[in-house]
């Protein structure tokens, strides 16, 4: 009985570490990048790092530059914890690795880590920058964590698209003139197109923050056939149409020859649509117009069709 009492704290202690480890481990961790002008800041977000008490880590980054004269330089956050905090830029490569080691945590609660900005020098440059994944390595202890390890022990890492930084002056934003190209992101749809609306779409220049709006054409409506009715002799023979998505309607009436303005009957005004498109010289459906079958469309079918309406 005592065996049995003893195991039962044993079992929820069991329980409450295998919870902790599966929260551990569905941590969300994130690296972001956010450029500003010559300038792209470096925040890493680890939540569970705090409790580690990591003072010493690594980053790379890619640093793509569109000219040699291009100057690359980091420079780390004010708020840093770290006694060191070095880089060296390959230019051959365009890695610039950073590496910050100190006695104190770099991680404090919950906050993120602001860990500096990469900057670029020069006259007219621009360059991309974007995280090199797999590049976060911890010091915990006397222990480097990298790699699969590190997702092993903190959980997925999200990577942000890559930035550009660029030392082009605006000449002036509000007159909309373009003052560098424009490297936008993907698009978001903020508003869904349907049958009876416009939609619209969103993307931003990961440079300057400048938003682009497009709008998304209207849906085609998606008609399914609700009822077909075979002409009565004075109409011609129709099917009706309901939109799936809006309920709107439409119906469509057979082809009847001289019914030039498909309304399912022909008459005096079907006559008067020939003669204003013969003087307008405009076209017609020749197998809806040439109501006397003589392959030309004229005054002559108008005639032909008035001649059938009064009976003669």
């Amino acid at each position: 009985m005592i065996k049995k009492l003893l195991c039962i704290p044993a079992a929820i202690l069991c329980c409450i570490m295998a919870l902790t480890v599966g929260a551990y481990a569905a941590a969300v961790n994130k690296i972001e990048l956010k450029a500003s002008g010559s300038e792209a800041k470096i925040t890493i977000d680890f939540p569970q790092a705090a409790a580690e008490e990591i003072a010493s880590m690594q980053i790379s980054l890619n640093v793509k530059v569109n000219s040699d004269k291009a100057e690359i330089e980091f420079i780390p956050d004010d708020g840093l914890s770290s006694k060191i905090a070095e880089s060296r830029y390959h230019s051959d490569t365009g890695v610039l690795n950073i590496y910050l080691a100190g006695s104190e945590p770099l991680f404090v609660g919950s906050a993120p880590l602001s860990v500096g900005t990469v900057k670029i020098s020069g006259s007219a440059v621009s360059a991309t920058v974007s995280i090199a994944e797999g590049s976060v390595k911890f010091v915990r202890g006397g222990e480097l964590i990298k790699g699969e390890e590190l997702t092993d022990t903190y959980g997925e890492i999200t990577y942000p698209e890559y930035v550009t930084v660029t030392t082009e002056k605006p000449v002036n934003p509000s007159s909309g003139s373009s003052w560098h190209t424009h490297k936008y992101g993907d698009w978001t749809v903020t508003v869904s197109a349907d049958c009876q609306k416009e939609g619209e779409r969103t993307r931003t220049c990961r440079t300057c923050g400048r938003k682009d709006t497009e709008a998304i054409p209207r849906t085609a409506h998606n008609y399914i056939q609700l009822e077909y009715r075979e002409s009565d002799g004075t109409t011609a023979g129709y099917t009706d149409y309901i939109c799936v998505y809006c309920s709107e309607t439409k119906r469509e009436f057979d082809i009847v020859l001289g019914d030039v303005d498909r309304n399912g009957r022909v008459n005096a005004i079907d006559a008067a649509v020939i003669l204003r498109a013969t003087v307008n010289k405009t076209d017609l459906e020749p197998m809806l117009a040439d109501y006397n079958k003589d392959g030309n469309i004229n005054a002559l079918d108008a005639a032909a069709i008035l001649k059938w309406v009064v009976g003669l």
